[in-house]
């Protein structure tokens, strides 16, 4: 599935994009969690449709220490939007969000929390792009 024409991909901006079918969508003062994904798919929002089947530990940072550095710089804005994905998926608590995750330290849950709430801010924008 594609998220909009070849065309418009070619000739259009993931901010563009965003304004277009979102045109309530602040783009300034939205969460950094946003803010980092469209910085990282600015010249190629088709990139997102990748969400369906991957992560951001897989797409975008595959190291540990870039997660924990995202944790350490975006601590509040990732708990937002990882508080914003239990609730859209039904999860009461972190653990059971996290129930698939291998959490043996404390490091092991930021990596894990950071991972979770990048993904749905992509597929949330994405999901906005494929309005």
């Amino acid at each position: 599935m594609t998220i909009c024409s070849i065309q418009e991909l070619e000739t259009s901006s993931l901010r563009e994009l965003l304004r277009k079918n979102c045109p309530d969508f602040d783009l300034q003062e939205s969460n950094s969690c946003f803010q980092a994904v469209i910085e990282k798919f600015e010249d190629c929002p088709e990139g997102l449709a990748d969400f369906d089947t991957s992560d951001w530990l897989n797409m975008c940072e595959p190291y540990n220490y870039q997660l924990l550095d995202r944790w350490e710089e975006n601590q509040d804005d990732i708990i937002q939007m990882f508080e914003e994905f239990k609730i859209a998926y039904g999860f009461e608590t972190t653990l059971e969000a996290l129930r698939f995750e291998l959490i043996e330290h404390p490091l092991d849950l930021a990596m894990a929390m950071t991972n979770a709430a990048m993904t749905f801010a992509a597929r949330t924008l994405l999901a906005v792009l494929e309005e």
